[in-house]
Protein backbone atom coordinates (compact mmCIF):
# COMPACT_ATOMS: atom_id res chain seq x y z
CA UNK A 1 0.00 0.00 0.00
CA UNK A 2 2.91 2.62 1.08
CA UNK A 3 4.10 1.93 -2.60
CA UNK A 4 0.63 2.79 -4.12
CA UNK A 5 0.25 5.68 -2.38
CA UNK A 6 4.49 6.68 -3.32
CA UNK A 7 3.33 5.83 -6.60
CA UNK A 8 0.57 8.49 -6.55
CA UNK A 9 2.07 10.97 -5.12
CA UNK A 10 4.84 10.81 -7.69
CA UNK A 11 2.76 10.67 -10.82
CA UNK A 12 0.78 13.99 -9.20
CA UNK A 13 4.53 15.68 -8.61
CA UNK A 14 5.06 14.92 -12.17
CA UNK A 15 2.03 16.49 -13.17
CA UNK A 16 2.51 19.77 -11.26
CA UNK A 17 6.41 19.96 -12.42
CA UNK A 18 4.50 19.08 -16.53
CA UNK A 19 2.72 21.99 -16.09
CA UNK A 20 5.22 24.45 -14.55
CA UNK A 21 7.48 23.62 -16.88
CA UNK A 22 4.75 24.88 -19.43
CA UNK A 23 3.15 27.44 -17.66
CA UNK A 24 -0.20 26.10 -18.18
CA UNK A 25 -2.48 26.60 -15.64
CA UNK A 26 -3.75 23.25 -14.20
CA UNK A 27 -7.56 22.95 -14.88
CA UNK A 28 -9.48 24.04 -18.25
CA UNK A 29 -7.95 24.87 -21.14
CA UNK A 30 -7.57 28.12 -22.97
CA UNK A 31 -10.23 29.73 -25.49
CA UNK A 32 -7.06 29.30 -27.95
CA UNK A 33 -6.11 25.86 -27.50
CA UNK A 34 -10.16 24.69 -27.97
CA UNK A 35 -10.06 26.62 -30.90
CA UNK A 36 -6.58 25.18 -32.52
CA UNK A 37 -8.11 21.28 -31.12
CA UNK A 38 -10.52 21.98 -33.66
CA UNK A 39 -8.45 22.54 -36.67
CA UNK A 40 -6.28 19.09 -35.84
CA UNK A 41 -9.27 16.95 -36.13
CA UNK A 42 -11.73 16.04 -39.67
CA UNK A 43 -14.46 16.64 -36.99
CA UNK A 44 -13.33 20.46 -36.19
CA UNK A 45 -12.88 21.28 -39.34
CA UNK A 46 -16.24 20.31 -40.65
CA UNK A 47 -18.02 21.38 -38.01
CA UNK A 48 -16.01 25.49 -38.14
CA UNK A 49 -17.19 25.21 -41.77
CA UNK A 50 -20.64 24.40 -41.36
CA UNK A 51 -20.90 27.37 -38.87
CA UNK A 52 -19.55 29.65 -41.53
CA UNK A 53 -21.44 28.23 -44.45
CA UNK A 54 -24.88 28.38 -41.94
CA UNK A 55 -23.68 32.42 -40.97
CA UNK A 56 -23.53 33.15 -44.31
CA UNK A 57 -26.64 31.55 -45.67
CA UNK A 58 -28.43 33.49 -42.53
CA UNK A 59 -26.91 36.75 -43.48
CA UNK A 60 -28.17 36.05 -47.10
CA UNK A 61 -31.71 34.98 -46.50
CA UNK A 62 -31.72 38.39 -44.14
CA UNK A 63 -30.59 40.21 -47.03
CA UNK A 64 -33.70 38.74 -49.36
CA UNK A 65 -35.95 38.76 -47.00
CA UNK A 66 -35.08 43.14 -46.48
CA UNK A 67 -35.73 43.31 -50.09
CA UNK A 68 -38.74 41.64 -49.95
CA UNK A 69 -40.15 44.16 -47.67
CA UNK A 70 -38.46 46.98 -49.13
CA UNK A 71 -39.63 45.74 -53.10
CA UNK A 72 -43.89 45.41 -51.00
CA UNK A 73 -43.52 48.78 -49.38
CA UNK A 74 -42.39 50.36 -52.92
CA UNK A 75 -45.36 48.93 -54.52
CA UNK A 76 -47.84 50.16 -51.74
CA UNK A 77 -46.53 53.61 -52.27
CA UNK A 78 -46.45 53.61 -56.04
CA UNK A 79 -50.41 52.48 -55.61
CA UNK A 80 -51.20 54.82 -53.30
CA UNK A 81 -49.25 57.73 -55.30
CA UNK A 82 -51.80 56.34 -58.34
CA UNK A 83 -54.44 56.63 -56.32
CA UNK A 84 -53.61 60.65 -55.17
CA UNK A 85 -52.72 61.42 -58.69
CA UNK A 86 -56.22 60.41 -59.78
CA UNK A 87 -58.01 62.56 -57.15
CA UNK A 88 -55.82 65.11 -57.60
CA UNK A 89 -57.10 65.15 -61.14
CA UNK A 90 -60.62 64.54 -60.13
CA UNK A 91 -60.51 67.60 -57.73
CA UNK A 92 -59.08 69.51 -60.74
CA UNK A 93 -61.80 69.14 -62.99
CA UNK A 94 -64.66 69.84 -59.93
CA UNK A 95 -62.75 72.97 -59.87
CA UNK A 96 -62.98 73.73 -63.11
CA UNK A 97 -66.46 73.20 -63.23
CA UNK A 98 -67.34 75.25 -60.14
CA UNK A 99 -65.17 78.19 -61.78
CA UNK A 100 -67.36 77.98 -65.00
CA UNK A 101 -68.80 81.16 -65.01
CA UNK A 102 -72.48 79.98 -66.45
CA UNK A 103 -72.19 77.45 -63.33
CA UNK A 104 -71.83 80.64 -60.63
CA UNK A 105 -74.64 82.45 -62.60
CA UNK A 106 -76.48 79.72 -62.46
CA UNK A 107 -75.86 79.24 -58.78
CA UNK A 108 -76.38 82.72 -58.07
CA UNK A 109 -79.86 83.13 -59.51
CA UNK A 110 -81.28 79.66 -58.89
CA UNK A 111 -79.71 79.11 -55.25
CA UNK A 112 -79.44 82.61 -53.66
CA UNK A 113 -82.11 84.68 -55.50
CA UNK A 114 -79.81 87.21 -57.04
CA UNK A 115 -80.92 88.83 -60.17
CA UNK A 116 -78.92 91.12 -62.62
CA UNK A 117 -78.70 94.68 -62.02
CA UNK A 118 -81.42 96.61 -63.63
CA UNK A 119 -79.62 100.01 -64.06
CA UNK A 120 -75.69 100.93 -63.25
CA UNK A 121 -74.19 103.82 -62.18
CA UNK A 122 -70.70 104.73 -63.39
CA UNK A 123 -68.99 107.17 -61.75
CA UNK A 124 -66.18 109.53 -62.46
CA UNK A 125 -63.59 110.68 -60.40
CA UNK A 126 -61.33 113.28 -60.60
CA UNK A 127 -57.85 112.87 -59.87
CA UNK A 128 -57.77 114.48 -56.51
CA UNK A 129 -54.98 117.33 -55.86
CA UNK A 130 -53.18 117.51 -52.73
CA UNK A 131 -56.00 119.59 -51.15
CA UNK A 132 -58.47 117.95 -48.68
CA UNK A 133 -60.84 119.76 -50.62
CA UNK A 134 -60.66 117.78 -53.99
CA UNK A 135 -61.51 114.33 -51.65
CA UNK A 136 -64.39 115.97 -50.12
CA UNK A 137 -65.95 117.32 -53.08
CA UNK A 138 -65.75 113.54 -55.24
CA UNK A 139 -67.34 112.18 -52.29
CA UNK A 140 -69.71 114.90 -52.12
CA UNK A 141 -70.48 114.69 -56.08
CA UNK A 142 -70.33 110.90 -55.69
CA UNK A 143 -73.45 110.67 -53.13
CA UNK A 144 -75.28 113.07 -54.64
CA UNK A 145 -75.17 111.08 -58.02
CA UNK A 146 -76.18 108.17 -55.83
CA UNK A 147 -79.10 109.71 -54.36
CA UNK A 148 -80.29 111.27 -57.45
CA UNK A 149 -80.27 108.12 -59.13
CA UNK A 150 -78.45 109.46 -62.61
CA UNK A 151 -74.81 109.35 -63.06
CA UNK A 152 -71.75 110.98 -61.95
CA UNK A 153 -70.26 114.02 -63.67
Amino acid sequence: MARAAREVAQSANTLEALASARSLPVGRPSTLDLAAGLFRHPAGVVAVTFAVVALALTLYLIQVSQVATLGYQLSQAQARELELRVEAETLRTLVAEYERPARIEAVARDQLGLVPAQRTIYLTIDHPSDSGQAAKSITNRWWAAFSAGGHGQ
